[in-house]
């Protein structure tokens, strides 16, 4: 009987363990894919650094034209004048509440808007393509 009970319970926990396995699994998986950083290594992500501050010590008036643009844009958010929108696989704003709280949708327009604004000045830099492949990848 002592053991019958046993081994029930050791089933149990063989069950909930494969379980949390497998939870732990999918959450890796969506962190994984939402992680730009998985498999860069840190030289290259330097060196991608370091060529974007050089262009920018040479480039400072295209710096300041897209700082400027990027208040300009804020300025619409705060106003309520812009409607930017997620890409479809990008899952970190799957919730509702990113569009149904006023709060939310505001900070999401804002943090949309600076990732436009970065990808016009990487756009505008004179980068090489790989660089500029990798400075648009972060």
């Amino acid at each position: 009987m002592k053991a019958a009970i046993k081994s029930q319970k050791n089933s149990h926990r063989a069950e909930r363990l494969r379980k949390s396995e497998h939870n732990i699994n999918q959450a890796a998986e969506g962190v994984i894919g939402l992680n730009p950083l998985v498999g860069v290594s840190p030289e290259d992500f330097g060196e991608s650094m370091k060529s974007t501050a050089r262009q920018l010590a040479k480039q400072p008036l295209v710096a300041a034209k897209h700082a400027l643009g990027y208040a300009g844009k804020l300025v619409n958010v705060v106003a309520g004048k812009t409607d930017y929108t997620v890409a479809r696989r990008d899952r970190r704003f799957a919730d509702a509440s990113w569009q149904e709280s006023g709060v939310f949708r505001g900070l999401l327009q804002g943090y949309l808007a600076l990732d436009d604004s970065l990808s016009e000045w990487v756009d505008d830099l004179d980068l090489d393509e790989l660089d500029e492949r990798k400075v648009s990848f972060f």
